[in-house]
């Protein structure tokens, strides 16, 4: 199975230079998001998780220009970028709205169990599942606000503050948000304890 490089808009030593450390990238442009409320940041967990439903078929994320870069990363998995939606800073918003994530995140089922590193194997996308999405932008300069979970009445494990991340060798500041696996340590930590 071809990996649709042709279609591929992420550069791959651009790719490797975003998502080095382990983190991936995405998010950018003016988008109005769910009011914030109660159940605000609910809505738009089921934005995400709606508007991201299509890409439970790795397939379907290759044939709309996602990209797998680096290897297999432990507590994450896989990382396909889509390079035109990663925001280019901080206050930007989400490219194409929350339902277009740039970075989907996808973890691996069956006997399928790559060493962190591995290289995606093409005869094997069958047994990988969408876990996450991930939101990032270019810089360093604090965490941004995409989410309304400060005023949810849900009680948090990792709040959003907590879960964006700067990650120096690619310059950028990332954050995931596991809408298609729960992740016992929370919706925004960097890491799933689900996956090996």
């Amino acid at each position: 199975m071809a990996m649709h490089s042709e279609s591929n808009p992420v550069g791959r030593r651009t790719a490797l230079r975003l998502l080095a450390g382990g983190l991936a990238v995405g998010a950018g442009s003016n988008v109005a998001l769910a009011q914030p409320g109660s159940d605000g940041f609910v809505r738009q967990l089921n934005t995400i998780r709606t508007g991201t439903q299509r890409y439970r078929d790795v397939t379907v994320a290759l044939d709309d220009g996602y990209a797998p870069v680096l290897g297999y990363v432990s507590g994450m998995g896989f990382h396909l970028v889509r390079g035109d939606l990663i925001a280019p800073e901080r206050g930007s918003g989400p490219v194409d709205g929350l339902e277009n994530p740039p970075i989907l995140v996808y973890f691996t089922t069956g006997d399928y169990n790559p060493s962190p590193g591995d290289p995606l194997d093409e005869d094997r996308m069958g047994e990988m599942r969408i876990g996450g999405v991930e939101f990032a932008y270019v810089g360093d300069d604090g965490p941004d606000d995409y989410f309304a979970d400060e005023s949810s009445s849900r009680k948090l494990r990792t709040t959003e503050e907590e879960g964006w991340e700067f990650v120096p060798p690619a310059g950028v500041t990332a954050i995931h948000v596991w809408v298609h696996r729960n992740n016992p340590k929370g919706v925004f930590h960097p890491t799933n304890p689900t996956i090996d």
